[in-house]
């Protein structure tokens, strides 16, 4: 990227007056064009971002790793197509620890600590659903949030879900494509949350009701919620960064985690190896963590996955080294154990939400997704209500007697002996009137 300055860029007045003030344009010109130039020669890494990566970029980029010891490469991918601000989007509220969860656990039994971990294969099992695209709008923090919940759930149930990260983009009152924090995304997953959407509901959406548009697209309620989480927390203590102990423990405890990083050009270019250009200008990313590798590298390295398509990295993924770039600041992670959400038939009615809730108050649970049909799912089929009026009276009676001896009349055989007779006359009269 070069950024050409002129005299055509000045104001008329200040051009073509006399000679004094012609050189004093020119002067001014190429003081410009040396503080441009200087600023580039310190790190194309930090500076060329504004406008995408260029293949002049990427050989810039290249020059400074081959002097820093990078031991990463770099190349053109999707990515180097955006701005770095389309594709970051984090926002850091000022008050974002008042009221928010943490926890600080004390460091794990010394040697329970496993060198290397990756939630993408364990026993055989990729419990990491597949790498999501988030195109030229910053929302990162949505599908870092939604990327952490898909492999909760599939870690609990075995199930690989699509979540909808444009539900989060679009109907949750949040910062949209201009980007958000973590945090505020993870209380609209809560079960039965204190925020609600604009349809005044919480919990996930699928991908397959609202797909993602990368965009902020206008929300259409209603949508059905099947997933939810029952808590959140950030890792580590309220004021400082947790260890990177802590960070493993929350992983192995918790599955893939939602983290901050600072990205730059190189981040955005790379294309393979241990990430290890020092950024340190500022977290503006938020990432999954699914593993580590405490042997690779100079100290060990983070299994990181991006959502910036699989055309980036290594299928989506850098291997980033433990401590680059802020990795690992304001880390997160959700409590998926109890995240089916469905239908509960009590009583007096019908809830939604966690089956572990409706065992709780003796309810009926009609499955995940399965919604609540305001009441209509919950209402007691009545066999002796043979006519269907709503109501076990003489009606039914009538209609007895004339299928009496039947020996296909599904209706009418209440008892479900395979024929008419005195049992269902019988229980036609037990039931008079219970129906209504």
């Amino acid at each position: 990227m070069k950024k050409r300055v002129s005299v055509s860029d000045f104001p008329e007045s200040s051009v073509g007056q006399s000679t004094d003030t012609h050189m004093s344009a020119r002067a001014f010109i190429g003081l410009a064009l040396g503080v441009l130039m200087a600023g580039q020669s310190v790190t194309m890494a930090q500076g060329m971002e504004a406008q995408g990566i260029s293949a002049d970029d990427i050989s810039a980029l290249r020059k400074e790793g081959n002097a820093k010891g990078w031991t990463f490469t770099v190349s053109s991918n999707p990515a180097t197509e955006y701005d770095l601000s389309e594709l970051t989007g984090l926002v850091i509220p000022e008050n974002w620890r008042e009221g928010a969860p943490f926890d600080n656990p004390p460091p794990m039994a010394g040697g329970s600590m496993p060198e290397a971990f990756d939630w993408r294969q364990v026993n055989g099992v990729n419990y990491c659903t597949p790498v999501r695209n988030q195109s030229g709008c910053g929302s990162c923090w949505a599908f870092a949030v939604m990327g952490s919940m898909e492999s909760g759930i599939k870690r609990a149930f075995g199930t690989d879900v699509n979540l909808s990260e444009q539900w989060l983009v679009s109907c949750c009152g949040l910062g949209g494509c201009s980007g958000e924090w973590p945090g505020n995304a993870a209380e609209m997953l809560l079960t039965n949350g204190a925020r609600a959407d604009e349809c005044g509901d919480s919990g996930a959406v699928l991908e397959s009701e609202f797909p993602y548009m990368a965009s902020d697209a206008s929300c259409s309620c209603p949508y059905s919620h099947p997933y939810s989480i029952s808590g959140w927390s950030f890792i580590g203590p309220e004021w400082g960064t947790p260890t990177r102990n802590q960070l493993k423990q929350a992983i192995l405890e918790h599955g893939p985690i939602t983290v901050c990083v600072a990205v730059n050009g190189a981040f955005q270019s790379y294309s393979g190896g241990i990430f290890n250009a020092e950024n340190t200008a500022g977290i503006n990313h938020a990432v999954v963590l699914v593993g580590w590798d405490d042997n690779q590298g100079e100290e060990g390295v983070w299994f990181m996955r991006n959502s910036w398509g699989t055309g980036w990295g290594e299928g989506g993924y850098m291997r980033i080294a433990y401590g680059n770039s802020l990795i690992g600041y304001n880390a997160l992670y959700l409590e998926t154990s109890d995240s089916i959400n469905g239908g509960c038939c009590l009583q007096n009615g019908c809830l939604f939400g966690p089956e572990s809730a409706c065992d709780a108050v003796g309810g009926q649970f009609l499955g995940a997704g399965v919604a609540c049909g305001d009441g209509e799912a919950c209402v007691e089929e009545c066999p002796s209500d043979v006519t269907g009026d709503g109501a076990v009276n003489a009606n039914d009676i009538l209609a007895l007697l004339a299928a009496w001896g039947c020996s296909d009349c599904e209706a009418e055989d209440i008892d479900g002996s395979g024929m008419v007779g005195t049992d269902d006359l019988l229980a036609v009269l037990d039931s008079w009137d219970d129906c209504d």
